[in-house]
């Protein structure tokens, strides 16, 4: 029932996001339209269009594809995190240094990044998926002296999801959307 409230939850903060985020960048409180003399929530503008800004890129084969790699991986990644706890259950210094090794994808992202400036998005990706399945694998095979192995997977797995999906940001939409 938690899960079920915070999807519904999750699902109208999406709907409020979109109706109420401007399309054009407010370059102060002044610039946002009023609803109300006092009001601080802005209203839409007569020729606003709700996420003209975002729809754009939708319209691609390529951001769907995205999505869907983003999704499968991070998915990945997350179950494998619930999963290491289980296996790793029986190794207190596992579970003590995991916090710490797990939360250290910062070392692993330049090189994505490096890799994405050199040739593209595709070599990346399919270096995502190569390491979905060795993180997949790391966590299912290994014996629980291995698991080691299975934290620095995780690590260069998630600096490929998440630097990805960064720079997949940065690079399809106008960063005057940001501002």
């Amino acid at each position: 029932a938690f899960f079920t409230c915070y999807a519904i939850l999750a699902a109208i903060g999406a709907c409020v996001a979109l109706a109420c985020y401007p399309d054009d960048a407010y370059r102060s409180s002044a610039d946002a339209v009023r609803w109300c003399r006092g009001c601080s929530l802005p209203a839409r503008g007569p020729s606003s269009c709700g996420a003209q800004i975002s729809l754009r890129p939708l319209r691609s084969a390529r951001a769907w594809l995205f999505f869907l790699s983003f999704g499968v991986t991070a998915s990945c990644g997350n179950w494998g995190l619930n999963s290491f706890f289980s296996v790793a259950g029986a190794s207190k210094a596992l579970i003590q240094w995991m916090p710490i090794l797990a939360n250290a994808t910062f070392v692993f992202a330049p090189c994505v990044g490096a890799l994405v400036d050199a040739v593209g998005f595709g070599a990346p990706v399919v270096s995502l998926g190569v390491w979905t399945v060795a993180f997949c694998g790391a966590i299912s095979c290994l014996p629980l002296e291995w698991h080691w192995l299975t934290l620095v997977a995780l690590n260069i797995l998630q600096a490929h999801v998440y630097s990805l999906q960064f720079m997949y940001i940065a690079k399809n939409y106008e960063a005057f959307g940001f501002m």
